[in-house]
């Protein structure tokens, strides 16, 4: 993805959390206790020495009570250059407000981060170089690596079971020695196969 295409990305997510005020102004409640998400999102990632390039992604939550969502997702970053990656985790969400038409929220948790490389394009990170034998006579690589997953947002919601979520991640890949950082801003859209009532 280029410079011309993250700045209307950013810019985006950057309306959306400003028109948030004016959607709770029309918005009389948000009143559901528990039940299951499906979310698809599409962003930006970027990482270092990588270029940056679009992501799309997915996953399914489970709604504990108003403030926690247990939630699994993945993430495929669009190859650039023959160099692939995905990232999938399982976080916990914990809001910031019990409920409305706009919620703040952060969440946290584990997963597995998946690089490939062909390495004959002279363009791998640092953090996945170091880790191939300089006489290693293979043309592609492959690493999986655990990774922690941060993340922050704004849940705002446009109908009852709808909602736009623009959140900002970061994936700290690690291989037990070092941390490789990859951040997504990307949005998400979210429908609900909710249980209405008072609940949590």
């Amino acid at each position: 993805m280029t410079r011309k295409m993250v700045v209307p990305a950013c810019a985006l997510v950057a309306q959306l959390v400003l028109a948030s005020p004016l959607v709770a102004q029309g918005r009389t409640g948000y009143d559901w206790s528990h039940g299951t998400t499906m979310t698809g999102l599409v962003g930006a990632a970027s990482a270092e020495s990588a270029d940056t390039r679009a992501t799309l992604g997915g996953g399914f939550g489970w709604t504990l009570n108003h403030w926690v969502t247990v939630e699994a997702s993945g993430n495929w970053l669009v190859p650039r250059r023959e160099d692939h990656g995905f990232s999938a985790d399982l976080t916990a969400v914990v809001n910031l407000a019990r409920q409305g038409p706009v919620i703040p929220f952060v969440g946290g948790g584990m997963g597995l981060y998946i690089a490939s490389f062909a390495t004959t394009t002279g363009t791998i990170p640092d953090f996945y170089q170091a880790r191939i034998p300089d006489n290693s006579a293979m043309t592609r690589r492959t690493f999986t690596d655990p990774m922690f997953a941060f993340s922050a947002g704004v849940d705002i919601a446009t109908r009852a079971r709808w909602s736009i979520r623009p959140v900002v991640d970061l994936k700290l890949v690690t291989d037990g020695s070092s941390v490789y950082p990859v951040t997504i801003a990307a949005v998400h859209i979210m429908y609900r196969f909710e249980r209405h009532g008072a609940g949590g």
